[in-house]
């Protein structure tokens, strides 16, 4: 059954949050990786991201802005429904337990000398049926529900090179410093 009622929404200008965006995206590919990021943003406060089978990834140098949209996506999801499990460590039972229940995994910064093991981001991110174990318990069965989001200064590092792989990464390149 559906019920119809009149909605209008009333937009109501940002000025601070549009500006740091602006600041933080640079020349032509503005607009676009602005779209990106609440494409992303609105996939996690919906709970559909992960039946996408991708994870974002925020990427550029230092102080351009990338912890903030951390900040205000972590603030939005209710804590007990995070978790902050790198995808490096994606090939333990015991990490990956931390993810049953969640719909947010969040990282503030992925390492530059660990690889992302690609069979487990691919059995994570593609919806697969895990297995997962917490210390002293059973292992147990369950399907992945958590959006990943990521900051790095760097590229992601990895010896996968294969579409199967790279085709899972939302990319948003934070260019320009707002220091």
């Amino acid at each position: 059954q559906r019920v119809q009622f009149p909605f209008n929404p009333d937009y109501t200008p940002a000025p601070l949050w549009t500006r740091n965006l602006q600041r933080s995206f640079s020349g032509n590919d503005c607009e676009r990786q602005i779209e990106l990021l609440q494409e992303i943003m609105g996939g996690i406060l919906f709970r559909i991201i992960a039946k996408k089978q991708v994870a974002a990834l925020l990427f550029g140098p230092a102080a351009t802005g990338k912890s903030t949209i951390l900040n205000v996506i972590s603030n939005v999801v209710p804590e007990e429904s995070q978790c902050a499990i790198s995808p490096s460590r994606w090939d333990s039972e015991y990490y990956v337990a931390a993810l049953a229940g969640k719909y947010l995994n969040i990282v503030g910064e992925l390492s530059d000398d660990e690889y992302i093991p690609s069979a487990p981001f691919k059995t994570v991110t593609g919806g697969d049926l895990l297995q997962g174990r917490h210390p002293t318990h059973r292992p147990f069965e369950f399907r992945n529900e958590a959006a990943h989001i990521f900051n790095s200064n760097h590229l992601i590092a990895t010896r996968d090179r294969t579409e199967a792989f790279f085709r899972r990464w939302l990319i948003v390149e934070f260019a320009n410093p707002l220091s």
